[in-house]
């Protein structure tokens, strides 16, 4: 088991790295080719789309096939992609195809940025239910604050890796790199030593177990309202991502401070990762999601009435703090209460309402930016987030879950 956990954290690790890496380079890339602002626009546009309506097939076959398996073919299309990158770049490079160099490179690029991005949303989508899958009950909260650690540390890695090479590395370098880090990644998810659970689920035609996706959310509504509720702090950090650097850029501010931001950000979810397991034995699931949803509404409070650069940076190491709090205390809750069986599915549906919310919030964004009312952001995220941490707290009081039966949501009857 300490092996598997191993190998596990590792290929995360490398996974998170690659797909990090090629995330941010290929945007960059295809910006450099030229005018291509509007056709990168389209290309995360589609990609957005398609992770929306891919996300309920997804989450069925999770359920359905072994996610070992799933996780290793998510790494071998990170590494088709980065070795198409590194090829079509050598081709076209030595075809001398004069005007026409850019325009297929750049449709290579795009290529690439949606296989990457759609590897990506389904390696996250099934480690949840794998590392469910994969570890007793008791290593739950272990697992949980290893995987948070490991995560910050690749994004922060990936990060300054990515912007000290840009410039230093040509884009088949940086495939190949990726290529190579996905390549380690597969080989320790195939590595793994484990047996996926044994279910009648194949059994089960796709297009009906796709269906039963409603029957489970309906055993338990109030439960799920509640983990849903919970999830608006995912939407709300992408929200925040993208508000605090065209707050700084308006207000003629150096790009520095937005850098600090993302660092204390992640070092914030770091400190979180380091202690959440003392934290886990002694307050229970629900108590610490609505903490730590409180915690940042107060926190974004505390942001809107000062908004200087500085309290920006200072509030985003605490609100890393509490965020990270609140998304490893949802998934040990999910973790404890909800079948592996149907993990996938559930997780599915969380995604869709997080999704929604994201995409929302862009518009919240274009809109403030477009009337010059971006301080006016700050408090729309607090207001948002104050109505949900209310909502959870009145439909905890009504929330009765036997602690002495886990997994109570099972595939419907």
């Amino acid at each position: 088991m300490e092996k598997n956990r191993r190998l596990h954290l590792l290929g995360l690790m490398f996974d998170g790295i690659a797909s990090g890496m090629m995330l941010m380079a290929l945007p960059w890339f295809i910006l450099k080719q030229g005018s291509n602002g509007t056709f990168l626009a389209v290309v995360t546009l589609v990609c957005t789309i398609m992770s929306f309506v891919l996300t309920p097939l997804i989450a069925t076959a999770i359920d359905r096939y072994p996610r070992k398996r799933i996780l290793a073919l998510t790494q071998l299309i990170q590494l088709l992609a980065g070795s198409s990158v590194v090829i079509a770049g050598t081709v076209i490079s030595r075809s001398h195809l004069g005007n026409d160099h850019s325009v297929s490179s750049v449709w290579v690029l795009a290529f690439c940025l949606v296989a990457f991005w759609i590897a990506s949303d389904l390696a996250w989508a099934t480690n949840g239910a794998f590392t469910q899958e994969l570890y007793v009950p008791s290593e739950y909260g272990r697992i949980s604050s290893q995987q948070e650690i490991v995560m910050q540390i690749t994004t922060l890695s990936a990060g300054g890796m990515g912007v000290w090479l840009l410039e230093l590395w040509s884009l088949e370098k940086f495939a190949l790199l990726a290529a190579s880090l996905s390549l380690v990644a597969l080989m320790c998810f195939v590595a793994i030593r484990h047996r996926s659970f044994s279910s009648k689920q194949k059994r089960t035609p796709y297009h009906l177990q796709l269906r039963e996706s409603t029957s489970i959310f309906r055993q338990s509504p109030r439960f799920f309202a509640f983990i849903a509720l919970s999830c608006v702090g995912y939407p709300m950090m992408t929200y925040l991502a993208k508000l605090v650097p065209i707050y700084l850029s308006e207000n003629q501010q150096s790009g520095e401070w937005f850098a600090w931001w993302q660092i204390n950000y992640g070092v914030g979810a770091m400190v979180c990762g380091l202690m959440i397991v003392k934290v886990m034995n002694k307050v229970s699931h629900q108590q610490l999601m609505l903490v730590s949803m409180a915690s940042i509404s107060v926190l974004l409070c505390v942001m809107t009435m000062t908004l200087s650069p500085l309290s920006i940076v200072l509030v985003a190491l605490l609100i890393g703090v509490f965020n990270a709090t609140n998304r490893i205390a949802r998934v040990n809750k999910l973790h404890h209460e909800v079948d592996n069986s149907v993990r996938g599915r559930v997780d599915g549906g969380m995604k869709l309402f997080s999704t929604a919310l994201q995409s929302a919030s862009y518009v919240v964004i274009a809109y403030l930016a477009n009337y010059q009312l971006t301080e006016l952001g700050f408090a729309i995220g607090a207001l948002v987030i104050m109505l949900a941490t209310f909502a959870m707290w009145l439909l905890r009081r009504t929330i009765i879950v036997s602690t002495s039966q886990p997994r109570f949501i099972k595939p419907a009857s």
